[in-house]
């Protein structure tokens, strides 16, 4: 594992454990010294979340970081995208056709469960019932007004649950094998 996933992975649980959006310094570096062994921890864990994360200066003074600012920008790669998610299910709908939340999230859990990233594992800090995965394609799924999501998928509320497929548009970006 490496450190960024190792600090993504600990600033999760302390925000889980101590109940917390933001983590100081010193819980964070303690619990990234029991996971990470390396003469140079404290420079290494220092360096790298001064660089990849921005930082919070709390009533005392002291940095707090979030995670979710840790996973923008350059550390993105920590997760798995909803763009991921979104072409993954792209490709299932073509397969199964129309499906509704509960069967895409099952397939797309068998389907990518090898390609997971530590801190997708992790609880959701607002849904605490899901992992930060599967909260990731519930996204996908209900974020019907965003506009990616609704050029591609096509969402039938008259149905009970409501059942998704594919527009024209996305059949023809999964069939070019294009970004969405």
């Amino acid at each position: 594992m490496k450190l960024k996933e190792v600090i993504v992975e600990s600033i999760h649980e302390l925000q889980h454990e101590l109940g917390v959006r933001y983590v100081d310094y010193s819980a964070l570096y303690m619990r990234v010294q029991e996971k990470w062994t390396s003469a140079s921890v404290s420079a290494q864990v220092r360096q790298t979340i001064q660089y990849h994360c921005k930082t919070f200066p709390n009533y005392r003074g002291e940095e707090m970081f979030e995670v979710m600012k840790f996973n923008s920008g350059r550390v993105s790669n920590c997760v798995t995208s909803e763009t991921t998610i979104r072409k993954e299910l792209a490709k299932i709908l073509i397969e199964e056709g129309p499906l509704n939340t509960t069967q895409i999230k099952e397939i797309l859990k068998i389907k990518l469960n090898d390609n997971l990233f530590p801190a997708d594992l992790l609880i959701s800090f607002t849904r605490q019932n899901e992992t930060m995965f599967m909260q990731r394609v519930g996204n996908v799924v209900s974020h019907r007004g965003n506009p990616l999501n609704y050029r591609y998928f096509i969402y039938d509320s008259s149905v009970f649950p409501t059942l998704i497929s594919l527009t024209q548009k996305g059949k023809e970006l999964v069939s070019e094998t294009s970004s969405f």
